[in-house]
């Protein structure tokens, strides 16, 4: 067990320090501190580990991370735009990317790959407007359908995807922040409360 925990360590943590001496109990005394960090900020023992666990770089975003088990859709017509469409894949609502950078980098592997495979969040989409949609926001997607650069198209379900969006952010109790509050108000959802910010 202490040369596991010294092996994760290393592969984990190296530091110069540690990588100029041979000494075995000074590596384990010199990163000590960093993996009881590491262990409080994955358990979210503390909130101020949890932010130093942040800062040090494990809130990189890693697709493979959420494990998506893809599956084969039952409808040849888009979500967002109601039309039949020549090759269909299902979108994240709430992409991965999305949901990391508002809280999931928190979270365990195991609800990581339970988020991802919500069928909740999934919508038979176009495949060319999943392209174009890709890791966007509600606004930033709004503007992309109808911006003249690329790919336009109409979203028809405007509302109904504000709905699921909104939904899934309070399941999983996601930060709201970097959205706009006003395109959720035009179709009746308001997320000014504080526990969703």
């Amino acid at each position: 067990m202490q040369s596991l925990t010294t092996t994760l360590i290393l592969s984990v943590f190296p530091t110069e320090e540690l990588l100029q001496t041979s000494d075995r109990d000074r590596r384990e005394i010199n990163n000590a501190g960093y993996f009881d960090l590491f262990n409080d900020a994955r358990t979210k023992k503390s909130e101020n580990a949890a932010q130093t666990y942040t800062f040090i770089g494990y809130n990189k975003y890693e697709r493979h991370h959420y494990s998506y088990r893809p599956y084969k859709p039952r409808s040849s017509t888009g979500f967002y735009t109601n039309t039949s469409c020549r090759q269909v894949q299902v979108d994240h609502v709430v992409s991965l990317k999305d949901a990391h950078e508002s809280g999931a980098y928190r979270w365990s592997l195991e609800k990581k790959v339970k988020f991802s495979n919500d069928r909740e969040n999934h919508v038979v989409a176009c495949a060319s407007i999943n392209r174009s949609k890709g890791a966007s926001l509600p606004k930033a997607f709004k503007k992309k359908s109808d911006d003249g650069v690329g790919l336009d198209y109409e979203i028809k379900n405007w509302c109904g995807y504000l709905r699921i969006y909104f939904r899934i952010k309070k399941k999983y109790e996601l930060s709201l922040e970097k959205n706009d509050p006003i395109i959720f108000l035009k179709c009746g959802i308001n997320f000014t409360s504080a526990r969703y910010k």
